[in-house]
């Protein structure tokens, strides 16, 4: 048999399982490079083991982690405007952008059960201060219009019509 580290023959007594390596220390080698090699791989977001995808929702009903498949899912789906316009992005584009993520987490398959109610909380949240930020700005322009104040210079005068 030969050794996967070094290469070198050794033999096996034929007891218990067979082994892949000569020695501990080729063992170690072994296990050191591939602790390595997944470290290289989790950082640079190359490849990412499916079994460690999850969505954890804290007890508060926050998301703590989004599954990777749906964030590049969302990235690829972004076009340069979009890009430019999360850019110069306000609140609002904030909220968009959590308000997809949660819709397409829902709709993913590889989403746990355990974490919808969180995602459709966190969904609802986010449509409520939308709508609450569009109600408020469209009572902002109602309110300025019943105390009188314009928009524009021209003044209005049924004896010229």
């Amino acid at each position: 048999m030969h050794c996967k580290t070094c290469g070198k023959i050794f033999s096996w007594n034929g007891h218990g399982r067979r082994p892949s390596y000569c020695s501990d220390t080729c063992r170690r080698k072994a296990n050191r490079a591939k602790k390595r090699q997944e470290q290289a791989e989790n950082t640079s977001g190359t490849s990412y083991s499916t079994s460690r995808e999850s969505i954890r929702v804290t007890s508060s009903g926050k998301i703590d982690n989004v599954p990777l498949s749906i964030v590049s899912q969302v990235r690829d789906d972004i076009t340069n405007r979009d890009f430019e316009k999360m850019m110069g992005h306000g609140f609002t584009d904030d909220l968009e952008f959590v308000k997809q993520i949660a819709k397409k987490a829902m709709t993913d398959d590889t989403t746990p059960a355990s974490a919808l109610p969180g995602l459709a909380k966190t969904l609802l949240d986010a449509s409520k201060q939308l709508d609450s930020l569009d109600h408020d700005s469209s009572n902002s322009s109602l309110e300025s219009l019943l105390k009188g104040e314009t928009t524009d210079d021209v003044v209005f005068r049924p004896e010229s019509q």
